[in-house]
């Protein structure tokens, strides 16, 4: 598993390379090797995608070095944060969090063009999260685990349908690691 591991993160670096390559003809390709930044994050990333089963969390370290390797002028410190937190949380606990920014959108489109009543909001929570069906039990503990570390408000699934709690923190991390074809 360690080689399958390694073998699958080295041909994503190497799509991390051709996605950047492919940048307007201002971009000097060439300076990429030199940027600290980007190589930091780049061993960084290689250390997490090879300790990791996760597929998604190879994804979202992806789209983290290229958003590194081209535009990205967000504060190194911040950029390593939100590594360390691709780490330590799950990638449900990352649907969560998409779930809390952009779900009442789905719901909505779900339904027509309109909010459920409040006794239907669970239902659309597994309509769109199926994965949570059965897992009500440690549902509440990945929740505390996104605000103890500053990313949303919500004491609860369906607390995101009434009222905005993502942080900015949890936004801006959000915005750093997810493709930004799916913003």
């Amino acid at each position: 598993p360690v080689m399958r591991r390694r073998d699958e993160w080295f041909k994503e670096l190497a799509g991390v390379v051709d996605e950047i390559h492919k940048i307007p003809k201002d971009f000097d390709f060439g300076k990429l090797g030199c940027n600290e930044q980007f190589v930091s994050a780049t061993i960084e990333a290689t250390r997490l995608a090879t300790s990791t089963p996760h597929h998604e969390k190879r994804r979202l370290l992806r789209n983290v070095l290229v958003k590194i390797g081209t535009s990205c002028n967000l504060d190194e410190d911040l950029q390593f944060v939100y590594l360390r937190l691709i780490d330590d949380l799950t990638p449900t606990h990352i649907k969560i969090l998409d779930f809390f920014w952009r779900g009442n959108s789905k719901i909505v489109k779900m339904n027509n063009g309109v909010m459920p009543p409040s006794n239907k909001h669970q239902e659309c929570v597994y309509a769109l999260l199926p994965e949570l069906q059965g897992k009500a039990h440690f549902l509440d503990q990945m929740i505390q685990d996104l605000r103890s570390h500053g990313l949303c408000t919500a004491q609860g699934i369906t607390s995101g349908m009434v009222t905005n709690v993502l942080t900015n923190h949890g936004c801006g991390f959000l915005g750093f690691i997810l493709d930004t074809e799916n913003q």
